[in-house]
């Protein structure tokens, strides 16, 4: 089951572009999608990953942990998908 962030396209393509130093404003414009709605994925991403700070998931993005990893982890805690934003 995917995640609401990959069911809208945006998970991968932001995990990606966190890893090379874009701005939440400038992959939000890339995907033409609003900065909330980006905002929002990056703060899920944190919190599934239980990450304390944007530097660290930056680090882990560039560092070429996958995304496939958090969508699996997210798999894992819960049977149904719920977005709670």
């Amino acid at each position: 089951m995917q995640c609401y962030w990959e069911q809208i396209g945006i998970l991968g393509p932001t995990y990606r572009f966190l890893g090379r130093g874009w701005s939440n404003h400038d992959i939000a414009a890339y995907l033409g999608r609003p900065d909330q709605t980006v905002d929002e994925c990056v703060t899920w991403i944190l919190r599934l990953l239980n990450i304390g700070s944007r530097a660290e998931l930056v680090l882990r993005a560039d560092h070429g942990q996958e995304i496939n990893r958090i969508t699996a982890q997210q798999e894992r805690n819960t049977t149904h998908d719920v977005h709670t934003f």
